[in-house]
């Protein structure tokens, strides 16, 4: 993949709070999927993401599997 270029030259970073990986407690992840929409169509260049611990049993390592490669 290449990173698109930037016009004016500057790095887009952005850092998003997920609050247990953007899963309920009964395992919804709409509130990933619209973090997720969010920040793909702002497009940074590098995202930061806290609380991406997930809730369990929700299949954790496949969660941040998802998320990771949703830049990809």
């Amino acid at each position: 993949m290449t990173a698109p270029t930037r016009p004016d030259g500057k790095l887009r970073v952005a850092v998003a709070n997920l609050e247990y990986g953007g899963l309920s407690e009964q395992g919804d992840d709409s509130a990933w999927r619209n973090s997720m929409a969010s920040l793909l169509d702002w497009s940074p260049d590098v995202l930061l993401l806290q609380e991406m611990n997930g809730r369990a049993p929700y299949r954790l390592q496949a969660h941040l599997w998802r998320t990771a490669t949703s830049w990809a």
